[in-house]
């Protein structure tokens, strides 16, 4: 999509929201902001016609080996040789290095329309888009609509999380899922506070297994508010059987999975869960940082300066805090993760606190709505203009358009972000497209680029390896009737004798870079 037909668009749908939702007209001004919200994302998540390399590339073939084995997660549907290691995340057989609710619907989205970068990224680029609605519904609740409004504008223009629904960014479009189910079970709470039914009860409930279904235990985040308000409410009848029925949702549909796993894959399971509690308390793959890692992190979650308008914010909600007491629970939920993750947690990665992030939005809205109703004393021109340049301003500081164009479309490094050899994955991607002419069905590929037999696997039908078995798998496989193709020598990638020498073996031309 051209540049300028794109954020064209953006802009007219972006303003059209603002102008409706200006005059009072909150359904339209919401409708419209999604829209410009979705078509945002929806142009970033096209412009690299290629798999990104952490974590996007791994998810997409899971995912779409789960179009046909949606209840066995595998990377490579065949380990060909026994002495593979299962436990290699990387390169394994059976995968459950994540929970499976965001591959089923990145699955579902590749089985509808076809196997595709588009259709890959389409669930997050919607459920990204959809937040507007429940983080304006929050904002509503325990602030009022310009702050919720302001609150949802701020996320449409987020530049972190349009990039993790491009999947650009570590594990991608898991957290983008978690994200969606841990803001929607904060939403069914804060309406459960106001309305106290049953049904808002199951849905905060639903919610958090969909949570837990994505990325595990800390789905289970709004049950500290929901405790809370227990405890509140003194344990008042009511609340504590809606609490215990929210709580069993949860467990009810999160648990099968993880008995499941443990039943159909033992050692895979067992292992999984030992490796992601070494998270908490070692430092895994060499990701580690010191207790000020997310604060340093948020000129990159938001944008420059951040943690300025962010001390700002809080000092406002603290000195407002009895007008609403339940605006503690948007505290509560927004600190506990970036407390967790900062000091009880020894692995630290950029998104691990991206959970919250539409409530850090929440949380500093009050202060940007505070500066807008400042701007609107005077004539009516001059109400509309001030307003409108601080609305278009709030878009420019939060999307960072440019950094977006440096990554994207000139293939430039910023501070935070560089897709590392772009044009060498293009080239590559454009091979791997071609696999399936270029290897008749049956044989097994190697020497592809390290990691890339992810992405040839996601473009074609072929069972591809990215570096090469030894001697004695390759003999055995070889007498187990496994036939072999490979492509050239590429770089410092050179076939080592015993695979050369194979009469049999097919030697792809096309090269690799």
């Amino acid at each position: 999509m051209d540049k300028v037909f794109a954020l064209s668009f953006v802009a007219v749908l972006g303003a059209g929201s603002y102008f409706a939702f200006r005059k009072g007209n909150y359904c339209l001004g919401l409708f419209l902001l999604f829209l410009s919200s979705f078509a945002l994302r929806f142009w970033v998540a096209t412009l690299d016609p290629f798999l990104h390399d952490w974590d996007e590339r791994f998810h997409a073939v899971v995912a779409k080996n789960m179009m046909a084995r949606p209840f066995k997660p595998m990377l490579h549907v065949d380990p060909v040789i026994s002495s593979y290691d299962f436990t290699a995340w990387c390169c394994n057989h059976v995968w459950l290095h994540k929970q499976p609710l965001f591959l089923w619907q990145m699955a579902l989205s590749l089985r509808i329309f076809g196997v595709s970068e588009w259709a890959l990224r389409l669930p997050s680029v919607l459920m990204s888009a959809l937040l507007v609605f429940p983080i304006f519904n929050i904002g509503q609740r325990l602030f009022d609509e310009k702050t919720g409004y302001i609150a949802a504008f701020s996320w449409a223009f987020g530049y972190y999380g349009i990039e993790l629904s491009a999947g650009t960014i570590g594990m991608d479009h898991n957290d983008v899922a978690f994200c969606f189910y841990v803001t929607l079970s904060i939403w069914a709470f804060v309406e459960y506070i106001h309305r106290q039914t049953l049904r808002l009860a199951l849905l905060v409930g639903l919610f958090a297994a969909c949570a837990v279904l994505c990325k595990w235990l800390a789905g289970t985040l709004v049950f500290v508010g929901f405790g809370a308000f227990l405890l509140q409410q003194k344990f008042a009848a009511k609340t504590l059987r809606d609490f215990g029925l929210a709580l069993f949702t949860t467990l009810a549909l999160a648990l099968p999975w993880q008995v499941y796993t443990f039943w159909k894959f033992p050692r895979e399971a067992r292992y999984e869960m030992a490796y992601n509690a070494r998270h908490i308390f070692e430092t895994v793959e060499g990701h580690g940082g010191s207790m000020l890692y997310y604060w340093e992190k948020l000129p990159f979650h938001f944008a420059p300066g951040f943690g300025l308008v962010l001390l700002l914010a809080l000092l406002l909600l603290v000195s407002k805090m009895a007008d609403k007491p339940q605006r503690a629970y948007l505290l509560m939920f927004a600190t506990l993760p970036y407390l967790f993750f900062s000091v009880a947690a020894q692995t630290k990665l950029p998104s691990y606190v991206f959970l919250v992030s539409p409530l850090v939005f929440l949380l500093v809205a009050p202060l940007f709505s505070g500066i807008y109703v400042a701007l609107g004393s005077g004539a009516i021109w001059k109400q509309v203009v001030l307003q409108s340049a601080m609305m278009l301003a709030l878009a420019v500081y939060f999307v960072r358009f440019h950094e977006i164009e440096s990554v994207h479309i000139k293939g430039e490094p910023t501070p935070y972000l560089h897709i590392e050899g772009r044009e060498a994955k293009l080239h590559n991607t454009n091979v791997y497209r071609k696999l399936n002419d270029l290897v008749p069905a049956g044989y097994v590929v190697f020497n592809t680029k390290s990691y890339e037999d992810t992405e040839a696997m996601f473009y074609s039908d072929r069972l591809v390896f990215h570096w090469w078995f030894g001697e004695k798998d390759y003999a055995e496989a070889k007498a187990a009737g496994y036939k072999f193709a490979a492509f050239a020598d590429f770089n410092e990638q050179v076939l080592p004798k015993y695979i050369r020498q194979d009469k049999e073996l097919l030697l792809i031309r096309e090269t690799l870079k």
